[in-house]
């Protein structure tokens, strides 16, 4: 559930710019002005009240197109330290396998090795909050994939974490297949 927050559109599609006031609340922004390569408007994030916010000026392009990529292994966590029950890890996308920095979400094949319990696989833009829904439920030992779409964050990033009913660890593979931007 999402109160008024800033969209753009033609008729023919819409798309949220911002979740600047996050739930019901409303942000109420207003008085868009474009100037350079940003717009800026006025809206209440419901903490310090209104503010001046900005977005780059690509936020209001229309629909997002898709690209393919060779088959690109993005992260594979089984060189280093698995995720563990409820921790963060932030993986770069922008700059690696073919995405280039305007890219918007990623097209991803998710692979969990070698889980020591049973949890879910949640990927989604980084430095965003944890979302309710996940990608991908494991049980103890089972190798399993899924794939999905995947926004990525301003800056080019995903989150992902692993939920699991007995705090253990599972390793992590992302494959990257294709973008949007």
């Amino acid at each position: 559930v999402h109160g008024v927050e800033p969209w753009a559109g033609d008729g023919t599609w819409a798309r949220r710019l911002a979740d600047i006031a996050p739930g019901a609340l409303p942000s109420s922004p207003a008085g868009f002005f474009p100037l350079g390569p940003l717009v800026y408007f006025a809206a209440t994030d419901a903490v310090a009240g209104f503010e001046l916010w900005a977005l780059p000026k690509t936020a209001l392009a229309g629909p997002l197109d898709f690209y393919t990529v060779p088959l690109c292994r993005l992260a594979d966590t089984r060189p280093a330290a698995a995720l563990t029950h409820g921790v963060r890890r932030t993986i770069t996308a922008s700059g690696t396998c073919g995405i280039p920095p305007e890219a918007r979400a990623l097209v991803v094949n998710l692979t969990v090795v070698a889980p020591t319990g049973p949890g879910d696989l949640v990927a989604w833009p980084a430095g965003s909050p944890l979302p309710e829904t996940t990608n991908l439920t494991f049980t103890t030992g089972a190798l399993r994939s899924a794939y999905g779409l995947v926004e990525l964050s301003e800056d080019g990033a995903i989150d992902l974490q692993s939920r699991s009913t007995t705090a253990g660890q599972v390793h992590v593979v992302v494959d990257v297949t294709g973008y949007y931007r």
